[in-house]
């Protein structure tokens, strides 16, 4: 999304940034911190910080009938799940949430994203029965010999007929209208000309993979072109006012299931 920022490929209109590339619970606590002007986060961790950041109109990853996955050595039935121990990414994630309210009372130990592999080595221990993988977890589990259980996405789509915001980006209220304005602009700029450049992108993205994402082959240009399907495609460059009544559907379920201590109304940075 900010290639274009980090490269000078968009006018910037005399602002500079720094880059900080993190995982996603590692970036969710930052939000918390209140750290950063501009951050990717967990749908999940908006609640919280909503004070003091907007959504940004894009930068969304949304699940359109597909999401996070859990996956288990072998099959077993989702009534069986609550009696399972469940591997997840971190607590501020938007997945593991939504597993809380598939699942209200299913045991859960953290297993961190980085490094990408541990979740599948709990698994091939036996230190856990299941794990829910995020990001391009759901692109190799099954090369590995694990079984899917539940796509959360589609759960989400069955109970909600609503895609399923899983990621965001927003910016920090006290910036001041004018400058949010200004970096909502810029920002869109990026995340567009990114989609209109995609193959371009793809070797860049490529160097980015660990030796551990290249030798499962999620460094292969036809499986970064898949995960960008998608995560980074027009749901991206700005929400639709389908997507829009999801995110705040999210949060008023996120409510009813006791997971945000109190209402909230998305409020996105101004365009105009």
């Amino acid at each position: 999304m900010f290639y274009a920022i980090r490269e000078n490929k968009i006018d910037l209109d005399g602002y500079s940034f720094s880059h900080n590339r993190l995982d996603t619970e590692s970036l969710n606590n930052k939000a918390l911190k209140n750290d950063s002007d501009v951050i990717a986060i967990s749908v999940f961790v908006y609640a919280a910080i909503c004070d003091k950041y907007l959504m940004l109109p894009h930068g969304g990853s949304v699940g359109q009938n597909y999401g996070p996955v859990i996956i288990a050595r072998e099959e077993f039935s989702i009534e069986d799940l609550p009696r399972k121990k469940l591997a997840i990414p971190g607590i501020t994630t938007t997945a593991a949430n939504v597993v809380k309210m598939l699942s209200p009372d299913q045991p859960t130990t953290i297993v961190p994203i980085d490094p990408f592999y541990a979740i599948f080595e709990s698994l091939e221990k036996g230190e856990v029965d299941a794990g829910l993988v995020i990001h391009e977890g759901r692109m190799c589990y099954e090369s590995m010999g694990f079984k899917k259980i539940i796509d959360i996405g589609e759960w989400w789509y069955g109970e909600t007929g609503d895609p399923l915001p899983l990621g965001a980006n927003v910016i920090r209220r006290d910036l001041g209208h004018y400058h949010i304005k200004k970096l909502t602009k810029i920002l869109g700029k990026s995340i567009v000309w990114a989609i209109e450049h995609r193959e371009e992108l793809i070797p860049f993205l490529q160097e980015l993979k660990s030796p551990i994402e290249k030798k499962l082959g999620l460094a292969d240009p036809e499986v970064i072109s898949a995960y960008l399907d998608l995560y980074a495609n027009q749901d991206t460059v700005r929400y639709g006012e389908k997507e829009r009544n999801a995110l705040q559907n999210f949060f008023d379920r996120a409510y009813e299931h006791s997971l945000i201590p109190k209402k909230i109304t998305v409020e996105f940075a101004p365009e105009d």
